[in-house]
């Protein structure tokens, strides 16, 4: 049997109970949200992030290597930094 343990977190609603948020997810309703931290996600075999560009490395890098992250963020994209910057870059100046 696998047991599924899920950490609802956020920047910005910690300390909500999920039901203020999400009043459609019935089975949840009584979990409080924490803050993103390494330390709230370090138990974790798989980690969904969820963060603006430039604040998923600061709670994925921490994490023990075995963590799966699927970070949504551009953080992780691309390995070489120069090319980040300069995709990201190129991706502001037509985005602005």
């Amino acid at each position: 049997m696998v047991k599924v343990v899920v950490a609802g977190a956020s920047g910005s609603a910690g300390g909500k109970l999920l039901s203020e948020l999400h009043p459609h997810l019935l089975t949840l309703t009584d979990r409080v949200v924490q803050d993103t931290t390494a330390q709230t996600l370090a138990d974790h075999d798989v980690v969904f992030i969820t963060l603006p560009h430039g604040c998923s490395a600061q709670v994925a890098d921490p994490l023990r290597s075995e963590v799966l992250v699927v970070d949504y963020s551009a953080d992780h994209r691309l390995s070489d930094p120069a090319a980040w910057a300069e995709c990201y870059a190129r991706h502001q100046r037509s985005n602005g």
